[in-house]
């Protein structure tokens, strides 16, 4: 309904499309022994290297331009932001962008919304102890560079040799971020019509 009664005014969207910003963040509970048996009964003070108070995770998707939350998951401490963001995707509308932060890229994500998502994603994803392809990209000093990704890290070690032959690498776009203080990080894509979307354009929908 929100969507049926917002102004259509270009303000509202990012490159002719509509954005939408996922993130998850903990969050602390009243400590009552109900709430710390559902949410975190790992809690308090008795447990070595606990906080009194239990916390849960909160994931949301959030339209940008709109300032509208889209949708939105509460679960246990244990909860993963990956899977909380595959659950929020029905509720999502197609045809625009998805921007996530550096803790969730995964080779396993990425093939899950070429799957069932009909539209863009924009990861930023550390520079450090990630993708071997990535870790190439920023020692090569590239600012830009389309690649095929292939599976990584514990996704790829939980599949046999047979399933992993068959399945094939994903092409992803990879820009260069770099901070005045030399931190250096990576913009993964599939906004790869370069001729459409430049990198600085990609750079500043980002920030």
């Amino acid at each position: 309904m929100a969507y049926e009664v917002f102004p259509v005014d270009s303000k509202y969207l990012g490159k002719g499309m509509s954005v939408f910003g996922i993130d998850g963040s903990k969050f602390t509970l009243p400590a009552t022994a109900e709430i710390r048996e559902d949410f975190d009964p790992k809690s308090g003070l008795k447990h070595r290297s606990k906080g009194h108070f239990p916390q849960c995770l909160i994931s949301t998707v959030y339209d940008v331009f709109r300032r509208l939350p889209v949708a939105r998951t509460i679960v246990d401490n244990k909860g993963s932001e990956r899977e909380e963001a595959k659950l929020m995707l029905p509720y999502v509308p197609s045809n625009g962008i998805l921007m996530f932060d550096r803790g969730y890229p995964s080779w396993e994500l990425f093939d899950y919304l070429n799957k069932n998502y009909e539209g863009f994603y924009l990861f930023r994803c550390k520079g450090k102890a990630t993708f071997r392809r990535i870790e190439e990209f920023i020692a090569s000093k590239k600012q830009e560079e389309i690649i095929q990704l292939e599976p990584a890290g514990r996704f790829a070690r939980s599949l046999r040799k047979k399933e992993l032959d068959k399945i094939k690498p994903l092409q992803i776009g990879m820009i260069r971020l770099e901070t005045l203080d030399g931190n250096v990080s990576v913009l993964l894509t599939n906004l790869i019509e370069t001729s459409k979307y430049s990198s600085d354009e990609i750079i500043d929908l980002y920030f």
